[in-house]
């Protein structure tokens, strides 16, 4: 049972590590404006 809880913290650190990668790459888009570029997204 602690390999298994083990191996899932393993996962979801990967994929808190691959969120805060992909957030990073998020654009916003205007569909009012759609010539303009997208900007980027912060919070």
């Amino acid at each position: 049972m602690a390999d298994l809880h083990r191996r899932a913290q393993l996962y979801a650190d990967r994929c808190e590590t691959v969120l805060k990668d992909v957030e990073q790459d998020v654009r916003r888009w205007d569909p009012q404006n759609p010539e303009m570029a997208p900007d980027p997204y912060s919070r």
